[in-house]
């Protein structure tokens, strides 16, 4: 068998003069992400950017992790121009699926901002476009996304619609974590539809397939969602 060229680590000249794989500042970005030092993360992406302004696909990763903090930081003027940038390089490049998925970060911010009809255009376009190329993650997502905006809009038989397809994909990958997440979703909707046999029954489930993975917080969510029903119910036993 032939052996695979070593993988070539792209170096970034750091603050101090001395010299950095692109790799290591990214794993470091990484853990100020997860452990919520939000402040540093921003500051090291935004140098980041201008240390890798002059390669287009590395530059395009900084914009899009940059533009998940303004996002989460309720800066979605800021976001939004780091998105657009994104989408106007992929489509130069033809990179549909990351096209797709900037496409519906940008309706995650026109929802946050209560412009619903902008959101859903680009949620159309997303799902349309992982149809296109025939990707059933991108298309998981596309559907994750449009039920929870129907969801908001309360036009709950439309978001079913898009969490069964979602929990259909989630069974015929065999993806544990989809189907939790995709049942939750239903029993969501069940709930708000007050059908508490079948927002218990999508609890069940949730909270089945969230054990098998040893994910605690999914645990917990089906676990409080549960609680709820037979909070509304009256029944405290």
């Amino acid at each position: 068998m032939k052996e695979k060229p070593p993988r070539r680590l792209l170096w970034l000249r750091g603050q101090k003069g001395d010299y950095l794989a692109f790799d290591i500042i990214w794993a470091r970005i990484e853990v100020l992400d997860l452990i919520g030092e939000w402040d540093q993360t921003e500051s090291t992406l935004k140098n980041l950017l201008e240390d890798v302004s002059h390669l287009p696909q590395a530059l395009a990763k900084v914009r899009k992790a940059l533009g998940d903090i303004f996002l989460r930081r309720g800066r979605y003027s800021e976001a939004r121009k780091l998105f657009e940038l994104n989408v106007k390089y992929y489509s130069e490049k033809g990179d549909r699926i990351l096209l797709g998925e900037t496409l519906g970060l940008l309706g995650d911010i026109y929802v946050h901002q209560g412009e619903y009809s902008r959101a859903k255009e680009y949620y159309q376009k997303m799902i349309d476009m992982a149809r296109e190329v025939n990707d059933l993650d991108l298309l998981a997502r596309a559907l994750n996304l449009f039920g929870n905006y129907y969801s908001d809009t309360a036009d709950f038989e439309k978001a079913n619609h898009c969490f069964q397809q979602w929990l259909a994909i989630a069974r015929e990958k065999n993806d544990l974590r989809d189907i939790a997440h995709a049942t939750g979703s239903l029993g969501n909707i069940y709930f708000r539809q007050n059908q508490p046999e079948r927002a218990l029954e999508c609890y069940r489930s949730s909270l089945e397939n969230s054990a098998r993975l040893g994910d605690k917080c999914g645990m917990v969510s089906a676990l409080g969602n549960s609680g709820l029903v037979y909070k509304n119910q009256g029944n405290y036993d």
